[in-house]
């Protein structure tokens, strides 16, 4: 039996000793001698164990003062009790020196090669040193709750985070929901219920969701389950990154509001010449058809339909456009003009973007291009107008010469024959003659200018606008439709009217208004009639308001008497003051 305990102590892989109560050895194998550093037959069976310490004590290994400290500490070890001492060896071998009493008063003395494990445990030390350090020093609230619901490990800025709900290691995750339950975190609401929707979350999955604490901040709450059926809480202040994305959201939803009612058709193309945004007024602009401007359609399947619903012309050309569009180097800008089916006029842009992609405006210009058209025949008009106003004064010019000389002569006459009164009275009745031909020619002349009523209008009313605005007082114009033009001195009724229009402007306070009526008398009465009324102004206008105004209306109403009219001043309740213009029908062209 005994040499089965032996081959069973030498087979094992630490160093196993027996030692008596009176402290002498009783049985070793040889791992022990091998593992203490001493050398094979040191140890021998009833050696005393201070004997064993003093051969240790010779050995270079045991020099110094770690190996006095071990060697201390193995020789007044209390052997009534377990005890483990560790050291390392000088070939940096790590043994562990284990100590057990037995029920003699003896001992056992077990020694054993830690070197891995020790490593192992400096490793994992060394590994769990730098996650305190990173949970320590991380951005982020952490929070670690053990698989019994309790919170083990809260980092500080856990505490910065969720300032004004602290948690505490030690407590349960039940506790310190029903707290911040009662205290509101979770928003308002019944408690309990609040406590029973928040336990509801499982933590054995990964889960993340946002909220806004009492203090107005946002933060982010992730959770993920741990190996050890516990869980981890991360929370992340977000305030800065939710007002961001709330400046985003606003600005694209104004940049949407701006695109949706801008009179331009834009279409945002990717670098794929993929559609990637567009606002309405581009599928007005092109008639395009529903789902053809949607993002994801290419610039090829834009241009074929527009080539099928015969939008870019027809045959050959239309297919020559077609493969233009498609061909077109848009890293460069173009423009052109098209003109659509239904006959308006629209001006396309193609405008490069950074990312490769480009944008393409369309700008309906049909007004414009009329406006020009309309511009250009005025222009033609004028100019045919000033070629026959110079034909006209250079074919009067004779008409008017002849009575003035005749006048002149006469006047000459008179004076050489003052002493022949029958000569005289001769040359004064040519003189007469000559005077009334003058006259009917002039009566002609006047009776023959035509003035178109609405042109006169507006014409006198653009004249004011400047004025009216510096002065802040609102100008319009109300003009009854068909009326007629008028014969007449054009230039002398322009001013007498722009004179009027003057005076009301000048009569009205900021933020009053003056309006031009024109219309035909309504009691029956022939004549036209142009009203000039003021409101935000109080009493009946007066000729005799200042020298100026006053001359000017009282040349006015000289110019309308010559024409057989007059000017009214008179005040009228609820609109108030108002000069009336009236011309009689006998200088009224009926309208065609």
């Amino acid at each position: 039996a005994v040499s089965r305990v032996q081959m069973a102590l030498y087979g094992l892989r630490i160093g196993l000793a027996v030692f008596s109560a009176d402290r002498c050895l009783l049985i070793h194998n040889r791992q022990f001698t091998e593992l203490l550093g001493l050398p094979s037959g040191a140890l021998k069976p009833g050696m005393p164990f201070t004997d064993m310490l003093q051969a240790m004590q010779g050995r270079d290994e045991y020099s110094g003062f770690d190996g006095d400290l071990f060697l201390a500490g193995q020789l007044g070890s209390d052997r009534t009790r377990p005890s483990s001492f560790r050291r390392q060896r000088a070939t940096g071998q790590v043994i562990e020196v284990q100590s057990d009493p037995l029920a003699d008063g003896g001992w056992t003395m077990a020694v054993s090669d830690v070197s891995a494990l020790t490593r192992a445990e400096d490793e994992a030390r060394r590994r769990a040193g730098l996650l305190d350090s990173i949970v320590q020093h991380i951005p982020h609230g952490v929070a670690v709750y053990g698989p019994d619901r309790r919170v083990r490990m809260v980092n500080a800025d856990y505490a910065r985070v969720m300032s004004g709900a602290p948690i505490t290691v030690g407590e349960t995750m039940e506790e310190v929901i029903r707290r911040r339950a009662r205290t509101g975190e979770y928003g308002p609401g019944d408690p309990d219920a609040i406590y029973q929707a928040q336990m509801g979350f499982d933590t054995g999955i990964m889960q993340q969701r946002r909220r806004t604490r009492p203090n107005g901040t946002s933060i982010e709450v992730r959770t993920s389950p741990l190996p050890d059926g516990g869980h981890l809480s991360v929370v992340t202040d977000i305030t800065p990154l939710v007002a961001a994305q709330d400046e985003l959201n606003r600005r694209a939803e104004a940049l949407d509001a701006m695109l949706a009612h801008i009179r331009h058709g834009v279409i945002l193309w990717g670098p794929d010449q993929r559609i990637m945004a567009c606002n309405p007024m581009a599928a007005s602009a092109i008639n395009a058809p529903p789902g053809l401007l949607v993002p994801g359609r290419t610039l090829e399947d834009m241009v074929q339909s527009s080539l099928l619903r015969g939008n870019l012309g027809a045959g050959t050309e239309a297919e020559a456009m077609a493969a233009r569009l498609l061909s077109r180097d848009r890293s460069q800008s173009h423009q052109d003009q098209r003109l659509t089916r239904d006959g308006r006029v629209l001006e396309v842009r193609s405008d490069p973007v950074p990312d490769g992609g480009f944008v393409t405006t369309y700008t309906d210009v049909t007004s414009i291009r009329e406006a020009e058209a309309a511009l250009q025949a005025a222009r033609t008009r004028a100019e045919a107008d000033n070629t026959a106003k110079s034909g006209f004064l250079a074919a009067m010019s004779q008409e008017l010469r002849a009575p003035l000389l005749q006048m002149i002569e006469g006047s000459r006459a008179v004076q050489r024959d003052a002493g022949d009164p029958a000569a005289a009275r001769r040359a004064a009745a040519g003189i007469a003659g000559a005077g009334q031909h003058l006259l009917a020619t002039l009566d002609t002349l006047l009776d023959l200018a035509r003035l178109d009523v609405p042109d006169w209008v507006a014409s006198c009313v653009r004249q004011a606008d400047a004025a009216a605005a510096a002065a802040e007082i609102g100008l319009a114009v109300a003009l009854h439709p068909g009326l007629p033009a008028v014969r007449g001195d054009a230039r002398r009724l322009h001013q007498a009217l722009a004179q009027v229009v003057a005076a009301a402007i000048q009569s009205t306070p900021p933020g009053g208004a003056a309006t031009v009526r024109a219309f035909l008398a309504p009691d029956g009465a022939d004549g036209l009639l142009v009203e000039v009324a003021r409101s935000g102004a109080t009493g009946a206008p007066s000729a005799d308001a200042d020298a100026g105004g006053g001359l000017a209306l009282h040349l006015s109403r000289a110019v309308l008497r010559a024409h057989g009219g007059d000017i009214v001043l008179h005040a009228c309740p609820g609109d108030g003051p108002m000069a009336t213009l009236r011309l009689p029908s006998s200088r009224l062209i009926p309208a065609a």
